[in-house]
C-alpha cells in the first residue's frame, strides 16, 4: 500500500465572542480527496477538501450547529480514501479561532499539532507480575525462582523448558511495558544470542556480551491477509553493570518503538508492525521460535538471567513517567508526577448534574501515593480557575460535588496535597446535561462492544464499562443495541440508570444486550444468544406509544467485508455465500415483525456482518475491489420490507460518505459498513447519523459505533 504523507499543524488565536468558535482547515497538500470529520461526522455538504482550499467550521456550520457548542472537546480527522483510513488530528477544544494546516511530509501519514502538548499522557496499568504472590499463567516449581528485585522471588528465565504466555495490552497501538532484568554471569558461547522476551511487534534478544537488542516484527500484506516476520537486530545496547538488576522499558505507538534502560531513553525505532483483529495479544518468555523473512523458523533458548516486576500498561508512557517508574521501583526519593486519568473522561457531555462522582486514578509509583495521601480538588466554570465554585481536600480518590447547574461546562483538577508535584495538574472538563430531555428527538445507537466481563471489553479490560457508558451518554443515546455486551450489560445500565434486557441465564460474553432510557414492557420474540443472536423489546415512549426495537447479530460466516475482497469468488458466488449464511434467520424475524399489527413504528439495530446493497453502484467500483451494483441478500430483504437505512438516508452518496463501521482500530483489515440502524413507520425521521470511533482515554472495541438521531413526529 503506497502511503502519501499528510502533516497537520495547529495554530490558534482566541476570540472573545460568547458561544462562538472557528476551526479552519488549510489544505496545503497535493491531495484533493480528503473528507473532514468533526466530532465523527463528515462534512458531506461541501464534499472533498480541495488543494489550497481553506474550509471553516463554526457554530453556524449546518452539520454541527445542533450538536456542538463553544468549549466542546471533539475529535477531528480526515478520511483518506486512497489508504481507506482516518488521519487522526486529535481532540480539539472548540474555543476561539484555530487552524489546521495539512501538508505532505516524508512518506507516511501523520497528523501533528504545534499546540503545547500535555506533559502527562493518559495511561492505565492493566497488569503487574512480580512472581512473589502467584504465577497465574504457568505452573512453576521453587527451583525456577531466584531472589527477586525487591520481593522474595523472581523468575529464572533459563529454567523455562517451555514458553510462558502472558496477557498483554490487547489490540492497542499505544502501550508500554517495564520490567527488571538481571543477567547471569556471562557463560554464553561465542556468537550465541538468546531470547529475553517477545511481544506484539518486537522481540528482545541478549547477545554473548550480555547486550540487549530489539528485533522488529514486520508486517507485510499478502492476498489473503497479513504475514509477520522478525528481522535481525540492527544494534545491541550495553547494560551498565553485569549481574545487577536493570530496568528495561518499551513504549509503542502506531509508528514507533522506544527503548529505555534504567529510566533513560536509549533509542527510537520505526515500527513496521500493523495491529489488526488477528494480532497476537501476548508476551512470551522462555524457549521460542521466530519466523524469519525467508519463512524459516529460528529457535532461541531463553536468556540467562532473572526477570521481575513486569508492568504492562495501556497508553504510551512519557520519558518522564518511565524515569519516575525506574526511580520508584528503586525506592529512591523523587517528586510525584501529576495524576493522568479521570472519570468523567475529559470533555464528556450530558453528565447528570444532580448526581456526579468525580474520580481520579493515581499510580502507586508514578504518582508516589499511599493510603494516607491527600488530594486537593478544585472545580470552576473558568479554565484558569480564577473563580472557584468548590475546593476540598480529601484522602479519597473520588468526590461528589453539590449544587452543580444543568447545561454548564465545569473545569476541575486534582493536586497531590502532601508534597510538591514535579508536573502541573491536568485540567479536565465536563458539561452537565440539560434540565429536561428533548421530547422531539430520539437517538438510537448500534454499539458492538467486544465485551469481556462486568468491568470491561477485550480491548479495555479495565474501566471499559465506564468508557462505554460515557460514549453512550456523550452522544445522548436513548436506546442502545449493545452487541457482544452481555457480561457488561448490568454494569453499564446501572451507570446510566437505564433499563436493560439480555439473554436469560447467559454468561456468554458475545451475547447481546439492549439498554433503554425508557421502560421495556414486552417483546415480540424471546431473546436468543450463541448463534444468530437477537433481542426484541417493546419500549414505551414518553407519549405512551409502544414501539418495537429489535437487535440482530446473525452469523459471522462469510462476512460481507471479506467477501468483497475475496478474489476467488464471483459476484454471484459472494451473493450466494451471504444468502446461505444469514438469510433464513432474517426471514424469520421479518415474518414475526410483520405480524405485529398493533405496533406501527419499529427499529432494527444490527451488526449484520453484511455490507449494504445501497453502497454498491457502478460509481463505487473503485472502492469495492471492482465490484459494481450487487443485490446483497440481507440488506436487499430489509429494503424490500420497507426498512429505512438511517445512515444512507442522511448520507446518500456512498462514494463520498462510506460510513465504515469495521474498523477504525484495524485499518488494514477488510473494511466495510456492517453495522446499521433501520426504522419503519412514519413517527421517526432520521435527521443525522454518524460513525463514532474515538474516546478521550482510548477506543474500547474493534467496531465503530453508529449513532442516529431521529425527529419524532407527533401523530394522532
Amino acid at each position: 500500500m503506497k502511503l502519501s504523507t499528510i502533516f497537520i499543524a495547529l495554530s490558534c488565536t482566541f476570540s472573545m465572542h460568547v458561544n462562538a468558535f472557528d476551526l479552519s482547515l488549510h489544505n496545503n497538500s497535493s491531495r484533493d480527496n480528503l473528507t473532514p470529520y468533526i466530532d465523527n461526522s463528515p462534512d458531506s455538504s461541501l464534499g472533498f477538501l480541495k488543494v489550497n482550499e481553506v474550509r471553516h467550521f463554526n457554530n453556524k456550520t449546518p452539520f454541527v450547529v445542533d450538536s456542538l457548542s463553544e468549549g466542546d472537546i471533539v475529535p477531528v480527522s480526515l478520511w483518506d480514501p486512497v489508504n481507506q483510513e482516518h488521519i487522526n488530528c486529535g481532540e480539539i477544544e472548540l474555543k476561539g479561532s484555530k487552524s489546521l494546516f495539512i501538508e505532505n511530509k516524508e512518506g507516511y501519514i501523520v497528523c501533528k499539532s504545534d499546540l503545547k502538548k500535555e506533559k502527562t499522557p493518559n495511561f492505565t496499568e492493566i497488569s503487574l507480575l512480580d512472581f512473589e504472590n502467584n504465577t497465574p499463567y504457568f505452573s512453576l516449581n521453587d527451583s525456577q525462582y531466584v531472589k527477586g528485585f525487591h520481593s522474595a522471588r523472581a523468575l529464572r528465565l533459563s529454567s523455562l523448558n517451555d514458553t510462558l504466555k502472558i496477557d498483554s495490552a490487547k489490540r492497542v497501538a499505544n502501550n508500554s511495558l517495564s520490567f527488571w532484568f538481571k543477567p547471569e554471569k556471562n557463560e554464553l558461547n561465542n556468537n550465541e544470542t538468546r531470547i529475553l522476551m517477545t511481544g506484539p511487534g518486537f522481540s528482545l534478544l541478549v547477545n554473548e556480551k550480555g547486550e540487549i537488542g530489539i528485533s522488529r516484527q514486520v508486517t507485510t500484506h499478502e492476498e489473503w491477509g497479513h504475514v509477520w516476520y522478525f528481522e535481525p537486530v540492527n544494534k545491541f545496547f550495553e547494560l551498565a553493570l553485569s549481574e545487577k538488576w536493570h530496568q528495561i522499558g518499551l513504549t509503542f505507538d502506531r509508528h514507533n518503538v522506544t527503548l529505555f534502560i534504567d529510566g533513560k531513553f536509549i533509542s527510537k525505532f520505526r515500527s513496521p508492525y500493523v495491529i489488526d483483529c488477528k494480532t497476537d495479544e501476548f508476551i512470551y518468555l522462555g524457549k521460542q521460535s521466530l519466523r524469519m523473512e525467508d519463512g524459516t523458523e529460528k529457535a532461541y533458548l531463553p536468556a540467562k538471567g532473572a526477570i521481575d516486576n513486569l508492568h504492562i500498561f495501556q497508553g504510551k508512557l512519557s520519558h518522564e513517567q518511565m524515569h519516575v517508574l525506574f526511580l520508584g521501583d528503586l525506592k529512591k526519593k523523587y517528586s510525584p508526577l501529576a495524576i493522568s486519568r479521570s472519570l468523567p473522561s475529559n470533555g464528556m457531555k450530558n453528565i447528570p448534574f444532580e448526581n456526579v462522582t468525580l474520580k481520579w486514578f493515581p499510580h502507586k509509583v508514578i504518582n508516589r501515593v499511599t493510603n494516607n495521601t491527600s488530594y486537593k480538588i478544585q472545580i470552576s466554570e473558568d479554565a484558569n480557575f480564577n473563580d472557584l465554585i468548590d475546593e476540598q481536600v480529601t484522602t479519597d480518590t473520588f468526590y461528589k460535588p453539590e449544587s452543580l447547574e444543568p447545561n454548564t461546562r465545569y473545569y476541575w483538577r486534582v493536586v497531590i496535597n502532601n508534597e510538591k508535584q514535579s508536573s502541573k495538574s491536568i485540567v479536565w472538563s465536563f458539561k452537565t446535561a440539560r434540565l429536561k430531555h428533548k421530547p422531539d428527538r430520539l437517538t438510537v445507537m448500534e454499539f458492538n462492544t467486544l465485551g469481556k466481563s462486568a468491568s470491561g471489553t477485550e480491548v479495555a479490560p479495565v474501566h471499559g464499562s465506564e468508557y462505554a457508558a460515557e460514549i453512550i451518554r456523550n452522544n445522548n443515546a436513548d436506546i442502545i443495541s449493545f452487541q457482544e455486551g452481555n457480561n457488561m450489560c448490568k454494569t453499564v445500565a446501572e451507570l446510566l440508570d437505564y433499563n436493560f434486557i439480555k439473554v436469560p441465564d447467559s454468561n456468554r460474553k458475545y451475547d447481546p444486550c439492549l439498554l433503554s432510557r425508557y421502560p421495556i414492557v414486552g417483546e415480540s420474540y424471546p431473546a436468543q444468544g450463541k448463534n444468530n443472536n437477537r433481542i426484541s423489546a417493546h419500549i414505551e415512549l414518553p407519549d405512551k406509544e409502544i414501539i418495537e426495537f429489535s437487535i440482530l447479530h446473525p452469523s459471522s460466516t462469510n462476512t460481507g467485508e471479506k467477501l468483497v475482497w475475496d478474489n476467488t469468488k464471483t459476484d454471484d458466488e459472494c451473493i450466494e455465500a451471504e444468502r446461505s449464511s444469514r438469510i433464513d434467520d432474517l426471514q424469520l424475524v421479518m415474518n414475526i415483525l410483520d405480524s405485529q399489527s398493533d405496533i406501527q413504528n419499529m427499529f432494527i439495530a444490527a451488526d449484520l456482518n453484511s455490507v449494504s446493497v445501497l453502497d454498491f453502484t457502478e460509481e463505487t467500483r473503485s472502492i469495492h475491489n471492482g465490484r459494481g451494483a450487487m443485490e446483497w441478500p440481507v440488506t436487499s430483504m430489509l429494503r424490500d420490507y420497507g426498512w429505512i437505512d438511517s445512515y444512507r438516508k442522511t448520507h446518500p452518496d456512498p462514494l463520498k460518505d462510506q460510513g465504515i463501521t469495521f474498523s477504525h482500530r484495524h485499518p488494514f483489515a477488510a473494511q466495510g459498513r456492517i453495522d446499521y440502524v433501520f426504522s419503519r413507520g412514519e413517527k421517526f425521521i432520521p435527521i443525522s447519523s454518524k460513525v463514532i470511533f474515538s474516546h478521550p482515554a482510548m477506543w474500547i472495541t474493534d467496531h465503530n459505533v453508529l449513532s442516529t438521531t431521529y425527529k419524532v413526529n407527533k401523530q394522532n
